[in-house]
């Protein structure tokens, strides 16, 4: 990292702390962790059954009930306009806080922690006040998102891909920071900020238009999106064949339709081929991210395209792709492992005897097959084949 750029990090003004009752601090409904859920709860109780029941509080409300709250992990707050308090970091703490404390938003969640609230040993109630870094609206704005850059995109505390990008476009959309000052304040060097947001503008516009459906992927993500692995699409538009033939320009952070017209389909179609399509009882066609690049090249290869079209795997087509002479070596080294292996089974005595006298009429199949190929190998080296 730069001189200049670890004295804009190291730079960000703390934040006071207040002590503040835990009935004036509310949940986030737009963290960033709930991915393709933020925003989508509108009441408080919801938001905090949602962060129970996928996040989980367990750990944390145990250690609130037996040893209180620890002054050094302050929650980090907005100061809204009206004089509320937005918890933007800290929201599992604030939910344990909440449950201890018998507050009605957590209402439907003492049931499930009633041994650790009849043996709590601190005293808990809503007037209870809690360490908060409070960032106050307006000018302080820039100083809260660059806090949450530094700690959720580039450290070991990240957000997973899919909330790193929809985090990056709230604050860009909002005008709170550019692309520019988020690369800036967390060091990016890779232009990963930039890669993340292509990627999200990139998804939201087939979504948008109808030309992806989350739920019909077959291939499942985690964390903040789990219809999708998000990974793959940023990675995936790295290439260069993919970029060229998507007809992908030089990203504009305030172009939120990347795709260019006419393109959609094809865009849709490399969705698919990397996460299968339920509603057309398609599979994927590479095994991980791992063949991404091979995908790639092949995307921009007509030939390959089309064995694409036809619903051929990334594997498929690498054999295909292959020389006579090549697939035919990878079916001799097959056979021979493959014999190698029926032939270990049967010397060491795991094959039960009736199992063994069903399978020597496929035995017999297989060898028929080989003295045939054995065969037309020496008629091939005999001087009357020529």
């Amino acid at each position: 990292m730069s001189q200049r750029k670890q004295k804009q990090v190291l730079s960000i003004p703390e934040a006071p702390i207040k002590y503040i009752a835990l009935n004036e601090l509310k949940l986030d409904s737009k963290n960033p962790r709930f991915g393709v859920a933020k925003g989508g709860r509108a009441n408080q109780n919801d938001i905090l059954d949602f962060i129970v029941e996928n996040f989980g509080i367990e750990d944390v409300i145990s250690s609130l009930a037996y040893n209180g709250y620890f002054s050094a992990e302050p929650l980090i707050a907005r100061h809204e306009a009206d004089g509320s308090y937005t918890v933007v970091e800290g929201n599992r703490r604030l939910s344990a806080c909440l449950v201890l404390a018998g507050d009605d938003r957590a209402s439907n969640q003492a049931r499930r922690f009633s041994d650790i609230l009849e043996n709590k040993k601190s005293t808990w109630t809503k007037e209870t006040t809690v360490p908060v870094h409070v960032f106050e609206t307006g000018d302080n704005s820039l100083n809260l998102n660059a806090y949450l850059g530094v700690r959720h995109i580039m450290s070991a505390k990240a957000w997973d891909s899919y909330a790193k990008a929809s985090w990056i476009d709230d604050v860009v959309s909002s005008g709170q920071m550019t692309l520019q000052q988020i690369a800036e304040v967390t060091g990016d060097k890779n232009r990963t900020i930039q890669r993340l947001l292509e990627g999200y503008y990139f998804i939201n516009q087939l979504k948008d238009e109808g030309k992806f459906i989350p739920s019909d992927s077959l291939r499942k993500g985690r964390g903040s999106n789990p219809d999708f692995p998000f990974s793959w699409i940023y990675t995936f538009l790295d290439y260069s064949q993919v970029r060229s033939y998507l007809g992908l320009s030089e990203f504009d952070p305030t172009n939120r339709t990347p795709i260019p017209k006419g393109k959609t389909a094809d865009s849709a179609a490399a969705i698919s081929y990397m996460f299968g399509d339920r509603s057309k009882a398609r599979n994927g066609l590479i095994a991980d991210s791992r063949q991404l690049g091979a995908l790639a090249s092949a995307i921009a290869d007509p030939n390959k395209r089309e064995l694409l079209r036809a619903g051929k795997t990334v594997d498929q087509i690498e054999a295909l792709s292959k020389s006579p002479i090549d697939q035919f070596a990878s079916s001799m080294i097959e056979a021979e492992n493959a014999i190698a292996s029926a032939l270990k089974i049967v010397s060491e005595g795991k094959l039960d005897k009736n199992d063994a006298i069903h399978m020597i009429g496929k035995t017999r199949d297989v060898a028929q097959l080989s003295a045939n190929l054995f065969k037309s190998l020496r008629e091939m080296d005999s001087p009357d084949f020529l």
